[in-house]
């Protein structure tokens, strides 16, 4: 109940808004922060971006997305990236992170106007952890109890022609009752529902999943077409698990969670479709709450 509740609050702290008097003051931030049309203000980030074993990543690309721009960045041999008197609109920022072998990472953290601000990301591996035919469709397991089901005859490439063959799909999966949540997690504890709310998130797990042909080409689901993905709840959290739980999908292009459906609690473990591959969370919602 304890880490139930410590993901609570991490989740209802949404817009965090300080007056600090020490200008070197380093900032860590792990607060929910909703993206926003605010006032653009100056402000500087740092952070460090390192593997699942705590390892340093070495060149990484590390793009930063705020007023409009894109600035990009490459760790140091200490996984260490910088962004110096940049101009941030509204409380948080958001940076995207890519290495080879990786899947991709999108972080928002808040951020204080003329401060330091920091933040810790955690990569994932992009670990295959099965194959489907493309035309008879199937089931594949990850062994922490994740899974990806593909519809039959229901996969095109890159250009959108029909694909048959073999599916390779990688996987990655979140535990939310992680010690590192805040270093694993996608985004954030914050999105956009059915009814175009912000609302802070209490999450249930979060995958990442993506599909390739044999050669790595990327492949996804045709449209009309859904895939069904499985969710692990971990022990300790499902006497708090209903029957039902919001799904949502990560905009990548906005940096925010978007409610897209609805999942069902199953032995264990959340079910719910997608019409395509990319981020996905397991949330249920709650208020937003406004601290000055």
């Amino acid at each position: 109940m304890k880490k139930f509740r410590v993901l609570w609050m991490i989740g209802a702290i949404v817009l965090l808004f300080l007056q600090a008097c020490v200008k070197d003051e380093v900032i860590e931030n792990t607060s929910t922060i909703r993206p926003g049309s605010q006032q653009i203000f100056t402000t500087t980030l740092f952070g460090t971006v390192i593997d699942a074993q705590d390892n340093p990543i070495q060149n990484a690309k590390v793009v930063y997305h705020s007023a409009g721009q894109a600035q990009n960045s490459e760790t140091d041999e200490f996984g260490n990236f910088y962004f110096e008197d940049v101009q941030n609109r509204g409380p948080s920022a958001f940076i995207t992170v890519e290495y080879p072998g990786k899947f991709e990472a999108f972080r928002r953290f808040g951020v204080l106007e003329d401060r330091y601000n920091r933040t810790i990301v955690k990569m994932l591996d992009k670990e295959i952890i099965g194959q489907i035919s493309a035309e008879q469709g199937g089931k594949v397991s990850h062994n922490n109890g994740a899974s990806v089901e593909l519809p039959a005859n229901g996969i095109i490439d890159a250009q959108g022609n029909l694909y048959n063959g073999i599916v390779e799909v990688a996987l990655a999966w979140v535990d939310p009752s992680a010690d590192d949540l805040a270093e694993r997690m996608i985004g954030d504890l914050s999105g956009i529902d059915r009814d175009g709310n912000n609302r802070s998130l209490i999450t249930y797990g979060m995958l990442q999943v993506e599909l390739f042909d044999v050669s790595g080409q990327e492949l996804n689901l045709a449209e009309g077409m859904e895939a069904e993905l499985s969710f692990p709840v971990p022990a300790d959290m499902r006497s708090n698990a209903k029957d039902e739980a919001p799904l949502w999908i990560y905009e990548e292009d906005l940096g925010t969670w978007i409610e897209e459906g609805i999942a069902k609690y199953e032995n264990g473990k959340y079910v719910g479709k997608v019409p395509h591959f990319s981020s996905f969370n397991i949330d249920f919602k709650g208020e937003v709450i406004e601290i000055t």
